[in-house]
């Protein structure tokens, strides 16, 4: 095993918080065995309970643990902005630096770590956390009145994001093409796993606040979901059907 990849701290698309007891045991084992830990904290920050979530590198006692992070998903995309802390293993991550992108550029950098100085960040944080748990929940609620019964949904501890588990053998890779043709999509459930599990998974942004026009959305994608789920229905007798 090169290296262990991990979200502790508000998982994509789960939106879960490792417990602390397994962080300890987490970071104990890969130190133990000379395994590197990349820790990827990206919506850390956004976990709505306070105090904020410990990174697993706050357990660290020999300097494996990578800590990873950006800004794009707290405060703008369009920065491009993230960092690294990557303890022993420093040397080989500057010369990874140097090869990808040789430099970034200085002065959004300036204008950011004076924002952070300021207190700006934290002010930021405290107006949208509160204004994503609340999009969450509307979220949530639209998909648990217009999906299937049967659905699943995450309840996030964090970030901006929901996870429905649709009854059934519904392909949301299929249903995505469909959605998209009626002007609205999703993350299909396949593309966060490596051996195409979760076919029957999708990811709901609620990044956006909340509005009618969102709801409808949501109304029209369970109803698509319904017209997929009677289709495979069909497909099913017609091939189980015994014949004449």
């Amino acid at each position: 095993m090169k290296a262990v990849v991990v979200m502790a701290n508000v998982s994509n698309p789960l939106g879960s918080i490792m417990p602390t007891e397994r962080k300890q045991k987490l970071v104990a084992m890969t130190e133990t065995c000379g395994i590197p830990l990349i820790e990827d904290d990206i919506y850390g920050d956004l976990a709505f309970d306070q105090p904020r979530p410990l990174p697993l590198k706050a357990f660290e006692r020999e300097g494996g643990v990578m800590l990873c992070s950006s800004f794009s998903k707290t405060l703008a995309p369009g920065l491009r902005i993230g960092w690294i802390a990557p303890g022993k293993h420093l040397a080989k991550i500057e010369i990874l630096k140097f090869i990808n992108t040789l430099t970034t550029p200085e002065v959004p950098q300036v204008a950011l770590a004076l924002y952070l100085a300021a207190g700006g960040y934290d002010h930021h944080l405290r107006k949208v956390k509160p204004a994503f748990a609340q999009q969450v929940r509307q979220m949530t609620d639209a998909v648990t009145a217009s999906f299937p019964e049967g659905t699943r949904v995450t309840r996030p501890l964090g970030g901006f994001v929901v996870r429905a588990e649709l009854p059934g053998d519904i392909d949301t890779m299929r249903l995505y093409d469909d959605a998209v043709a009626q002007g609205f999509s999703f993350a299909p459930g396949r593309i966060f796993s490596a051996s195409e599990r979760y076919r029957n998974c999708l990811r709901l942004s609620c990044g956006h606040p909340w509005s009618p026009e969102r709801e409808q959305a949501i109304v029209k994608l369970g109803r698509l979901i319904a017209t997929h789920a009677r289709r495979r229905s069909t497909v099913a007798k017609s091939v189980t059907a015994p014949s004449r």
